[in-house]
């Protein structure tokens, strides 16, 4: 995987997308329609930028390269229709933690969670090591937390 350094802030997801599918960021932009840098919101930066919807990275996927990012969830819940508190759906009895590394080492995709910064953000995995998209490699344990988890596979 080929280490990209975002330009601007709230493209973290666009440029994951980009390293995990080998692809181009301005011709991805150009093929998307717009650039995430568009304001949406009346706050500061960088939570008033559009940035990009992980459907939208999930489209671009599927149109324009025939693959798709399989969701998984570090710690999927399980609840009733009738408004009780959710429970933690666990697998075969594993550690959340455990169970998430065991269906993604060796699988690239895209990791939503908790940056080094407090804030939400989204990172390349080629399947054993983070490619940050502001300049880094890092391991999975240098971020705070990671929330969700787009495999990526063929359709």
């Amino acid at each position: 995987m080929k280490l990209l350094n975002m330009k601007g802030t709230s493209l973290c997801l666009l440029y994951s997308a980009a390293m995990v599918l080998d692809d181009d960021v301005d011709e991805m932009i150009q093929r998307i329609g717009w650039t995430g840098l568009e304001r949406m919101w009346d706050k500061p930066e960088p939570m008033c930028y559009r940035s990009h919807h992980i459907q939208e990275i999930q489209e671009y996927a599927i149109v324009w390269h025939h693959k798709c990012f399989y969701p998984i969830e570090h710690e999927p819940m399980i609840a009733s229709d009738d408004g009780v508190q959710p429970k933690l759906a666990i697998h075969h009895g594993d550690e959340p933690t455990a169970r998430l590394m065991g269906l993604i080492l060796g699988k690239p995709g895209i990791m939503i969670g908790e940056g080094r910064n407090g804030l939400r953000h989204a990172w390349a995995w080629d399947g054993a090591k983070c490619y940050d998209p502001n300049g880094y490699i890092l391991d999975i344990e240098d971020y705070k937390s990671v929330e969700e988890c787009w495999l990526l596979g063929l359709i």
